[in-house]
């Protein structure tokens, strides 16, 4: 498992709960633009 990876796990758990709140919806958005983005790529190599 990289060093990094559990640093930022550690980062993480330090975080209060409205902070992780925002983390989580950030992280979804950043999950739900890649979607997006994907599905785009896909329709117009269709066209």
């Amino acid at each position: 498992m990289p060093v990094k990876k559990k640093e930022r796990t550690d980062k993480l758990c330090g975080l209060t709960e409205k902070e992780k709140g925002k983390f989580d919806t950030l992280k979804q958005e950043i999950e739900n633009l890649g979607k997006k983005k994907v599905l785009y790529v896909l329709e117009k190599d269709e066209k």
